[in-house]
């Protein structure tokens, strides 16, 4: 949980350099309305280029599961207080999958549903 939550810390404070020391090179992502974004400049631009009012962004109610010693799953519940290009957005359901890269874990694939 507390990668997850350094990634939502940084996507509040629209910090780039954050939300990439959080996730892989090759990162893949799915929001809440199907939008896939692979690979780590185009999460980017799905993360930052948005305008975003956010008040407040956290994730929840985590569970992480290891799967081997470098891949381990997290299911949580995120909700923001925030529109996106004027949209508000809803709580979801969300699946990150992390790899061990080195000493640090790295988000590799997220998927995010609406709750």
């Amino acid at each position: 949980m507390a990668v997850e939550k350094k990634g939502w810390d940084a996507w509040k404070a629209r910090d780039a350099a954050g939300l990439e020391a959080v996730t892989t090179v090759d990162i893949t992502t799915v929001n809440p309305i199907g939008t896939v974004a692979a690979g780590r400049n185009a999460t980017m631009r799905a993360w930052i280029e948005p305008k975003c009012e956010i008040e407040s962004a956290a994730p929840s109610d985590g569970v992480g599961s290891s799967v081997s010693e470098s891949v381990a799953i997290l299911t949580y519940r995120g909700v923001a207080d925030a529109t996106c290009d004027g949209q508000p957005l809803g709580p979801v359901w969300g699946t990150t999958i992390f790899l061990k890269d080195g000493n640090v874990w790295k988000a590799a694939f997220i998927f995010s549903t609406p709750a």
